[in-house]
């Protein structure tokens, strides 16, 4: 019970910082929001038949945490699975419920979804989350995301929520971990100036760090027109190893962090966060890491075969998609879809009460293009994580990133004894 608060305290600050990360309607696969062709595969296998296999998903499209790239990475999956056998011949159908985080509208969409009786239901980083979870629970309604956006679903231990990433906690440490490994014990960190962020520095960033032997400087600017110039020069001023920005939310921002900082004399390593798409900024995005929660396209060469194939078959699914709607949450998603299929494709009778043992009982999984799965509340006590891993990658400006984690694969794994108490 003690670690189980202190992981939700934990969990309440990093979901408050922004570090970790309606109507409904029928989806079987077909074109992109942008009109595109989502995901076709170069090379069709047996399309599905039969009687579909029924899934809820929740897309946050609208609202003030919207989120373009999830829709896209669902109607890959679909795309994608329903046209290579769905689950054991039968299709994979999504009802589809788009939410703005409201309490409302995720409360409707979990009537609906029981109502339509799913055998699941699927999390496309939705932050309102939290506030359908009681009607999930209520009904054995399991839910799966990639990673939970909510401190409530990050925490969830009763066995509805099952999140096939690692623990929020995780993406605060890991990186710290990595960098000690590779010597580098001077770290800071671009914050916004805002007090969940100071709170964030003060109460778990620090003390991580400090137990870690690394000293961490905390950089604050405002997040509505950040100068990344005068971030990297006060970083370069102190002496810092590496300067980190994890809240880069568009391409854009990523790419202005990147070129502001070498601009302004940075000469260290850069952090950027979740940001998909540097290896493609040329020499400006050599030694620049960001990090996954499974293993991109970009990675493909450095891999051993059996995830060089998953990687094959991701970046396959995802080619029509256009490049302003794809990106980290994109492949996220789409390797949560592909994960679901390969354990329910296991089972004889699929429905909520068989999906639901299944997830509780995955152990040693090995995920899509990712590191190997244990749900249960095992590998991170206090949270509904089936995994204690992440994935670091640094760009080598040649198109191509390298995992580069503190273990063997590229994986960092995190032990549960860091988090503050």
């Amino acid at each position: 019970m003690k670690r189980s608060m202190q992981t939700r305290a934990v969990t309440a600050v990093l979901a408050a910082s922004s570090i970790a990360l309606a109507a409904c309607s029928s989806s079987g696969g077909g074109s992109g929001d942008d009109g595109s062709q989502a995901g076709s595969p170069a090379a069709q296998g047996k399309k599905a038949t039969g009687a579909p296999v029924t899934i809820g998903y929740l897309i946050p499209d609208s609202g003030p945490e919207a989120n373009p790239q999830v829709a896209p990475g669902l109607k890959a999956g679909l795309d994608y699975i329903n046209n290579h056998g769905g689950i054991n011949g039968r299709p994979l159908q999504a009802l589809e419920c788009h939410t703005d985080a409201s309490a409302a509208k995720e409360t409707s969409c979990a009537n609906n979804f029981v109502q339509k009786k799913v055998v699941a239901v699927l999390d496309g980083f939705d932050r309102g989350i939290a506030d359908s979870l009681p009607v999930y629970k209520a009904a054995k309604i399991p839910v799966l995301g990639n990673v939970a956006q909510n401190a409530v679903a990050d925490t969830d231990t009763s066995g509805t929520y099952y999140s096939l990433g690692p623990a929020n906690a995780v993406y605060a440490i890991a990186p710290l971990v990595a960098f000690k490994k590779l010597g580098k014990t001077k770290i800071a960190y671009g914050l916004n100036d805002v007090p969940a962020q100071h709170t964030y520095a003060d109460k778990f960033l620090v003390p991580v760090a400090k137990q870690l032997g690394i000293s961490m400087n905390a950089i604050y600017y405002n997040d509505t027109s950040p100068n990344f110039s005068v971030v990297a020069a006060t970083a370069q001023s102190s002496g810092a190893q590496v300067l980190g920005v994890v809240k880069l939310t568009t391409p854009s921002q990523c790419q202005q962090f990147i070129n502001s900082s070498r601009q302004a004399g940075f000469n260290g390593t850069l952090l950027a966060g979740n940001c998909v798409g540097v290896e493609q900024l040329g020499a400006n995005s050599k030694d620049v890491y960001t990090y996954q929660n499974n293993f991109f396209p970009a990675m493909s060469k450095y891999l051993p075969a059996n995830l060089q194939a998953d990687v094959k078959v991701m970046d396959e699914a995802t080619k029509g998609i256009a490049s302003d709607k794809k990106g980290f949450f994109t492949y996220e998603d789409f390797a949560t879809m592909m994960d679901f299929v390969r354990i329910t494709s296991k089972l004889k009778t699929i429905d909520a009460a068989t999906v639901m043992a299944a997830l509780k009982g995955l152990k040693d999984y090995q995920g899509f293009a990712g590191p190997k799965l244990t749900c249960g509340g095992t590998v991170f006590p206090g949270t509904s994580a089936c995994s204690n891993k992440l994935i670091l990658s640094v760009s080598m400006g040649d198109g191509t990133l390298k995992p580069t984690g503190a273990d063997e694969g590229g994986f960092t794994a995190v032990d549960p004894g860091l988090v503050p108490k």
